[in-house]
This record gives structure tokens, sequence and C-alpha cells, in this order.
């Protein structure tokens, strides 16, 4: 579930929410058969080994009561059931956490990897291959009265790299936001190949765009799975998106698992799996949203060495809050 979470806009964007709501709903069921197995042993393992406690202790007060020259006999007998009942707890306490582990194995034997659905947003057209967006009188508004975005005008072609600049506040995130079909209460026409964004289904679009987003978002997967996510795993793909990534190092090892979130990769190399992801069914456009503000100097040149060397026929659009050593063929500023 906080996976679904903080990757949402990817799981958006990578057509993954029915694949993702049918993983939660699996990954639910198994957790739901486990709490139940485990509440059964803790509610009822407990009151039975009490029980028949106390049934030898009275087999055996019989015994002392009915043949008093085996008093000796019975009270070692009760002695011994005394000293063997914290051990007979701590079995069945350690069976409990043996059936919750074996829950969760059993979960992660049930993982697998279901064909992602299509969102139905209600619009059912498609579009080819991405030439030229065309981007008249943008505006838009959260309240209906301080225009965040106003007349925003922008054209794009294949092999253009555009760089928009700007500080919080500035509208770039709604822009994107926009792009992304996150939005659509929008004013003016956003043409994608002469057709209106909003009138674009979100399977096509999302199709032939790639997202990289601010914050590498990964999964507790294989470096395969975050890459090819949440498609079936093509490894000739997975190592194409990896060298154009400028991922070399791991070519040989895509099976490598990345640990909760990335932790077993530096910055740099979580902001270039995230855009070998975006590569992975190479798309027409990618979309980077402040891709490098939260890494060091080094590391951000490596991630713009990675960006750098991206197909010449894509379209390219850099979301950031400060220029970019990057090669860009426009370069807008939005001002607060």
């Amino acid at each position: 579930f906080n996976e679904i979470i903080r990757n949402i806009k990817l799981v958006y964007t990578k057509n993954a929410y029915d694949y993702e709501m049918n993983r939660f709903s699996r990954n639910n069921s198994l957790d739901k058969d486990i709490t139940q197995k485990r509440d059964f042993f803790t509610n009822y393992s407990g009151p039975i080994t009490e029980i028949l406690s106390m049934v030898i202790m009275v087999f055996t007060i019989y015994m002392v009561t009915g043949n008093s020259t085996k008093i000796g006999e019975s009270i070692t007998y009760i002695y011994v059931i005394f000293r063997l009942m914290p051990y007979i707890k701590m079995i069945n306490n350690n069976k409990v956490q043996l059936v919750s582990s074996l829950g969760a194995i059993d979960n992660i034997l049930h993982y697998t990897n279901d064909t992602s659905k299509d969102m139905d947003d209600g619009n059912n057209k498609s579009i080819g291959k991405i030439i030229d967006i065309d981007i008249k009188d943008l505006i838009f508004s959260y309240d209906g009265k301080t225009k965040v975005l106003d007349n925003f005008n922008l054209k794009l072609t294949q092999g253009d790299v555009v760089e928009i600049i700007g500080q919080s506040g500035s509208g770039k995130s709604t822009f994107f936001d926009i792009m992304l079909k996150l939005r659509d209460e929008y004013s003016g026409n956003i043409l994608i190949n002469s057709i209106e964004l909003r009138d674009i289904s979100k399977k096509s679009w999302y199709s032939k765009i790639g997202y990289v987003p601010q914050e590498a978002l990964l999964f507790d997967e294989s470096l395969a799975y975050n890459v090819a996510y949440p498609n079936k795993i093509d490894e000739d793909k997975v190592i194409d998106s990896l060298t154009k990534a400028s991922l070399y190092q791991y070519l040989d090892n895509i099976n490598y698992q990345v640990g909760e979130n990335g932790s077993k990769l530096s910055g740099g190399q979580k902001q270039r799996v995230s855009i070998a992801r975006a590569l992975y069914n190479n798309p027409d456009m990618i979309l980077f949203d402040e891709t490098t503000s939260a890494l060091d100097k080094d590391t951000e040149k490596n991630v713009v060495e990675a960006i750098n060397s991206l197909p010449n026929d894509l379209i390219v659009l850099l979301v950031t809050h400060r220029e970019l050593d990057a090669r860009y063929t426009k370069k807008i500023n939005f001002k607060v």
C-alpha cells in the first residue's frame, strides 16, 4: 500500500492502476488468510494447552488422594509438569511465529506480474507517433481567480529538448500535471498531432510518453522489474534501456535486488533506473520532473550526461528550478 501511494504518479503514467489494484487485492486476501491462521493459533492453542495441563493436574491430585503410598511420585509429576509448562508455551508461541513467517513466504511466492489494464477516462481517441505538440493560450486557475498559467504558448516537434525553469509557485508543476493528464480543468488547447489532449485516452497517451519523477521511486524488487514495470520483463529491452541510461555496470546483473525504494543504489543510479524505465516502451516524449533537485553536483552531472545521451528523435521536456548544463533547443522561464 505504501509503495502504491508513494508511486501514485508513476502508477498512473504507466497505465498500472488496475495492475496495482489487483496486486493490492491479491496481497490483501493473502494477508487476511495469514492473520486468520495466526489468530486461530494465538486464541485457541493457549487455552487448549491450559486445559490439558489442568486435566493432568486433576489426574495427579486424584492419584495422590487415591493412593497415599505414591505421594512422592505424584509430587514429582506435578513438579515436572510445572517445569515443562513454560517450554510448552514457548513452543506454542514459536509455532504462531512460524505460521506468520510461512504466510509471508507464501505471499512472495504468489507475487505475479499481471498485464496492466486501461484506466477508463471516458475518452477513446488514440494517437500514433507524436510528431508535434502545439500548446495555445493555455490558462489554468485553482480558485477561478488567480491564474497560475496565463495564455501560455509552446510548440514542440521531434528532437526538441525544452527546459522549463521556475521557482516554487510559478506554475511549472501545474503545467507538468496537465501534460501528464492528471488535470484537465484548463482553458485553451493542447494539440497532439492536431488532436486535443483531453480527447486522447490515457492508455494511448501514456503508451507514448515516459515519466521521470522528482524522486526516483523504486519497488523492492529486481532491477529488471523496476525497469519493465508493470510490463512483462523482456531482458533484451531491459538491457537496451539500461544502456541508453548509462547503467553499464548492471548489464550482466539485471536481477540485482535494489532494496526498499532503491536503498542499495546511489542517488544517481536510482535516477538512471527511472530514466531506463521511461525508455523501456520506446516513448516519443519524456518528461523530467525536477529530476536533479535533490542531487549533489557530481550526481547531477552524471544524470545530465544520461539526459544528453538520449536518442535525438525524442521530445524531451525538462522541468527544473534552476538551469541545467543540458542540451536544449528552447529554454522557458516561468515567473511567480
